[in-house]
């Protein structure tokens, strides 16, 4: 059924639009751009946490074991969840579970130790 409003759009030498375009093919509701958006800003976030804590530790700025890396993993970790579920990408999710399981073990024994 929408192919044939596309075809008869395209005939009548319309643009396609939304405007030329029934409702339910281009309405993005305000929210669900909301929660892309606040995804998109955790992936990108966990991101650059991760890739931080990795930096630091290989060029000797902060100590594997200190709390600043198991932090930085943990919440890059979070961060990458959050958008690996909204995406529906599993294997991701998965994977910072047990990223962020080990930096939260990791932090509770500095603070057992401490």
């Amino acid at each position: 059924m929408i192919w044939l409003h596309i075809i008869k759009i395209s005939l009548l030498n319309i643009p396609i639009t939304c405007k030329s375009l029934p409702r339910s093919i281009c309405y993005t509701p305000l929210m669900s751009r909301k929660k892309n958006t606040v995804a998109e800003i955790a992936g990108w976030y966990g991101t650059v946490a991760i890739l931080l804590a990795y930096t630091l530790v290989s060029f000797s700025l902060v100590d594997q074991k200190g709390a600043l890396f198991q932090l930085l993993n943990l919440t890059g970790a979070i961060g990458i969840i959050i958008i690996a579920v909204y995406k529906k990408v599993t294997q991701s999710v998965v994977l910072n579970i047990i990223w962020a399981a080990v930096a939260i073990t990791a932090l509770i024994k500095l603070i057992i130790v401490a």
